[in-house]
């Protein structure tokens, strides 16, 4: 189970440190997941795996912060 990270989240570079070597075509991946490019853009679905194993990645780091317990507990609670 996923909640959404704020974007500012993952726009910041601390909190994206060593997921570089983590996932192949980093730049990307992220490029995809903060939707600067559209879906038709990637049809590559090596990319898109990657993306989501990115993504799976930077939400293990967000769910341990403030803001991440408060949105996992609202999406569990709202069940």
């Amino acid at each position: 189970m996923f909640c959404e990270i704020e974007q500012a989240y993952i726009e910041d570079g601390f909190n994206l440190y060593g997921l570089r070597g983590c996932v192949g075509n980093f730049l990307d991946c992220l490029d995809l997941i903060l939707d600067r490019v559209g879906p038709d853009d990637s049809d590559e679905s090596h990319l898109t795996q990657n993306a989501c194993t990115l993504y799976g990645l930077i939400h293990a780091r967000y769910i341990i912060t403030a803001h991440g317990l408060d949105a996992m507990y609202n999406k569990v609670s709202s069940k």
